[in-house]
């Protein structure tokens, strides 16, 4: 396999070692790349030699180009304010300035939850979501850590972070200290 290392000269770069990027041998039916080991949005040069091990002249080989996909980019996620107080504030989760050529772009908010568990705040086109959370942890100083997943048009995925500080109302609190 080769990467095209400059499209204006047609230069191509072998890729070393392709048996630590396959899932599968390379002397199988078929091949497996394994996800995220080839480079975003370059173009690559795969050779296939076939060989008959009964007839000499029935040798031949097979050249298969593609491009990977780019990965959205270039943008961020955040909040309209990084803290608020549970149940009382409407946070505004919204994210800008990503960029991808397989458009339109999906953008999911995701909180997780104890034990591996999440739930999906929103997943649509919509770049901002408005949204009431719980409070964070305490022992996390109330930080919550909202995962955002942005994916092109043909599945290409980016991740972002947004965390904000959410509390107990005061009224919450005061009745569990006033025993």
């Amino acid at each position: 396999m080769y990467l095209q290392t400059n499209p204006l000269n047609s230069s191509w770069s072998e890729v070393h070692q392709l048996q630590t990027i396959t899932g599968t041998a390379l002397n199988a039916s078929n091949l497996v790349i394994n996800p995220s080991t080839l480079v975003p949005g370059q173009d690559y040069r795969l050779t296939v030699n076939l060989e008959d091990v009964n007839d000499e002249d029935a040798n031949g080989f097979a050249v298969w180009l593609f491009k990977t996909s780019a990965i959205p980019a270039g943008g961020t996620c955040t909040a309209n304010t990084s803290s608020g107080v549970a149940i009382d504030t409407t946070f505004i989760l919204y994210c800008t300035d990503w960029d991808d050529p397989n458009e339109p772009l999906l953008y999911e908010f995701v909180l997780p939850l104890a034990d591996g568990l999440s739930t999906i705040l929103s997943y649509g086109y919509s770049k901002a979501v408005e949204v009431i959370l719980p409070p964070g942890d305490p022992m996390e100083n109330y930080t919550l850590t909202m995962d955002t997943v942005v994916t092109s048009s043909i599945g290409s995925r980016a991740n972002a972070s947004i965390n904000v500080k959410v509390c107990y109302r005061l009224s919450t609190i005061s009745s569990h200290l006033t025993v």
